[in-house]
């Protein structure tokens, strides 16, 4: 294979990981946040933590968590890369002819 196609191949599977991450970091941060705010309704310190850090993630952190604990399907990951346009939109027409 060129080393240019390998290079492309390697780039976008670097920015596949890196929208995964970031998607899994944000789901986390919403299970957590809704979590606090049941047990702890009353605690303002929650509330201002679930305000100030929403949507806040961490490029560099690799996320652990697995996509089934998360409730991710392999659709619903195929949707996301989709979006962000790293996959073509019209994936599921493809065939492998």
């Amino acid at each position: 294979m060129h080393t240019d196609k390998i290079k492309r191949i390697s780039k976008v599977h670097e920015r596949a990981q890196q929208v995964l991450n970031i998607w899994k970091q944000e789901l986390t941060h919403e299970y957590t946040a809704e979590i606090m705010s049941k047990l702890f309704y009353h605690s303002r310190i929650v509330k201002d933590y679930n305000e100030k850090f929403a949507g806040v993630t961490d490029p560099d952190y690799i996320s652990t968590m697995e996509f089934k604990t998360l409730g991710i399907t392999k659709d619903d990951i195929v949707q996301k890369l989709i979006e962000e346009r790293i996959l073509p939109f019209n994936f599921f027409k493809l065939s492998d002819k």
